[in-house]
């Protein structure tokens, strides 16, 4: 049923070399390197990178060139849509993972069953991991039946299912393991009346920044053991307003529609966030985070020799 694809974008000037190491229920596959040319990109399917197989993890790792990669998952059986979602990236594997905001829109009356979320884990090492599920929500923080102490093997890519019978419209999980490993959460949901799903995925330690949200509505959810944050609201017309967010383990607030940017100006230790935006084309996620970060670097030493050799 899937129709999604990877785009991978050279921006550089030259030709750049790229490996996919992927990797499935079934393990770690062959791999795989391309060549992108130059100001160009590829689009790859993604039912090419494993024929046959069902869950999919993918690792793009440029040994040379400019490279960004996306990844876009859309779900469809014959001509029926079932959805599709950005699937946000993930930068590095973690023995701590928080993923900050993940919807839960519960059992509606006449449905057969409530909507039923799935976890995708891949420890990439070589050493079997032991993995436990925390799950944050206004009703509590507890660990999902079956979630605890899971064993999950290197190199295999494993899929637990939980639905977890809250009244929270959102939740958060905090994943613990013993070896470092990636993971992301799939739910289904329903956005005005049309059936689609998102892919929720971890989200850094929150900082001190300004994000733009024209045009969005979204909900912001906090997830940390003490949850201390200011914000700074900027309207459409030009005038500021303040909020402070406070909680314990997790904590909701809803942008204003006519807000232009929000800034983060304080924020505690150990405070992770999440957004999540329904609109008419569908459900979408987006972990809060800065979209460029500064990089310290060795000041340059001139040196006449480089222009005179």
């Amino acid at each position: 049923t899937t129709k999604g694809r990877l785009i991978i974008v050279n921006s550089g000037l030259s030709d750049a070399v790229v490996d996919l190491n992927v990797f499935t229920e079934n393990g770690k596959q062959p791999l795989r390197t391309l060549n992108v040319p130059s100001k160009n990109y590829l689009v790859i399917p993604v039912d090419s990178l494993a024929p046959g197989d069902k869950t999919l993890t993918v690792n793009v790792l440029p040994r040379s060139g400019r490279i960004n990669s996306f990844m876009i998952d859309e779900q469809g059986k014959g001509l029926r849509a079932l959805g599709g979602d950005f699937v946000n990236p993930i930068s590095a594997p973690s023995r701590s993972l928080v993923i900050p905001a993940i919807p839960n829109q519960g059992k509606k009356p006449g449905q057969g069953a409530a909507a039923v979320h799935v976890l995708r884990v891949l420890t990439p090492g070589d050493v079997d991991a032991s993995v436990t599920v925390e799950l944050l929500s206004a009703d509590g923080v507890f660990i999902p039946v079956g979630l605890n102490a899971r064993t999950v093997s290197a190199g295999l890519v494993t899929e637990f299912t939980f639905s977890p019978k809250i009244s929270s419209s959102a939740f958060a999980v905090k994943i613990s393991s013993t070896e470092p490993v990636v993971a992301a959460i799939e739910s289904s949901v329903v956005s005005n009346g049309r059936r689609d799903f998102t892919w929720s995925t971890p989200a850094p330690e929150l900082s001190e920044f300004t994000m733009a949200v024209t045009g969005l509505s979204p909900l912001i959810v906090f997830a940390g053991a003490e949850i201390n944050v200011a914000l700074e609201v900027t309207l459409v017309n030009g005038k500021v307003s303040r909020n402070a967010i406070k909680g314990t383990d997790i904590a909701t607030w809803r942008v204003p529609a006519s807000a232009r940017s929000f800034t983060i100006t304080k924020v505690g230790d150990n405070t992770y966030a999440g957004a999540l935006v329904s609109s008419v084309n569908g459900y979408g996620y987006f972990p809060i985070a800065p979209g460029s970060v500064l990089t310290r670097v060795e000041i340059p030493d001139s040196n006449i020799r480089i222009l005179n050799p």
